[in-house]
């Protein structure tokens, strides 16, 4: 079962470990065609210890429809 939230950036920042893409507020963080982000990445991102010094991005949690468009997903990669 996936953590169900999402991250939206509260700042506009470039991911240096993304090939400088650049996030401005309220962009879905990472962008679809990215890996997924190590949980120290996720860290640094929401909070001070990047180059900007502050948080960038915010944990939000995912609507009903988005739960349950994942769940659905999960339950085909099974098959």
């Amino acid at each position: 079962m996936t953590k169900h939230v999402k991250y939206v950036a509260i700042k506009d920042f470039k991911d240096l470990k993304d090939s400088d893409k650049i996030y401005t507020e309220g962009d879905i963080y990472p962008r679809p065609e990215s890996k997924k982000p190590t949980k120290k990445r996720l860290n640094e991102l929401l909070g001070n210890a990047n180059k900007q010094g502050r948080p960038v991005i915010k944990e939000v949690p995912l609507t009903k429809d988005e739960i349950e468009e994942l769940e659905e997903q999960e339950l085909d990669e099974q098959e």
